[in-house]
């Protein structure tokens, strides 16, 4: 049962009280609240973390962030491509949300991040909307490092079901190279929630662990 304490924090950061921010952070506010919602609803605890790496991220939309940092994480954030990283850390001069912008790919994750600090580091590791760009077999592999860097949960967000998208404005990595259901993470120790329908536009799978690593 979820407590109106925890729901009401997410909520109260989801609703986009932070004004200050520009249309960057959350440009598809609807698509985004619902999506906000499925963390609020199924993974309260995150409200009490402290500190989140955040995977995936580009200038042009960076989802989830104004909640988190609504909600008071110190946020760090790993991009592979160079241009977004280029670009992040500009925005971030300005707007000073994130506590760091490292380059690198989540599958061999960078020694800048590895060596930042005692590994586990983050209270909450987030990946979203990044599994779709990964060989599928290449997905185990991948959570598993993550689950060892991470206190308290790994969180994961993807499209629920066939999304072919290509490479975009000369980026490879935005290609999707897998189509993912929940049966997939569930095989992997993940409990998942959906929205929408498969295969259709604005769906979304949240998958998430639990993770149980003490700070050193």
């Amino acid at each position: 049962m979820i407590t109106t304490k925890h729901e009401n924090k997410h909520i109260k950061a989801a609703v986009w009280n932070l004004k200050k921010l520009p249309a960057v952070f959350d440009p598809i506010k609807g698509k985004s609240l619902a999506r906000k919602r499925q963390i609020s609803r199924h993974i309260p605890e995150v409200a009490a973390c402290k500190t989140c790496l955040y995977i995936g991220a580009k200038p042009e939309r960076i989802e989830l962030v104004d909640m988190l940092y609504g909600m008071g994480l110190d946020i760090d954030v790993l991009e592979v491509f160079e241009p977004n990283v280029k670009a992040l850390k500009e925005l971030n001069k300005k707007w000073k949300i994130f506590r760091d912008i490292f380059q690198g790919d989540v599958r061999d994750l960078p020694e800048p991040l590895l060596g930042k600090g005692t590994w586990p580091d983050y209270d909450v590791i987030i990946f979203w909307h990044g599994p779709e760009h990964l060989n599928k077999e290449e997905i185990p592999g991948v959570l598993k490092e993550l689950e060892t860097g991470a206190r308290c949960f790994v969180i994961l967000g993807c499209p629920w079901g066939d999304f072919p998208q290509d490479t975009t404005d000369g980026n490879i990595h935005e290609a999707h190279l897998c189509s993912l259901t929940p049966g997939f993470f569930e095989n992997l120790g993940y409990s998942c929630h959906t929205i929408k329908k498969i295969h259709k536009r604005g769906s979304n799978i949240v998958a998430w662990k639990r993770i149980g690593h003490e700070k050193k």
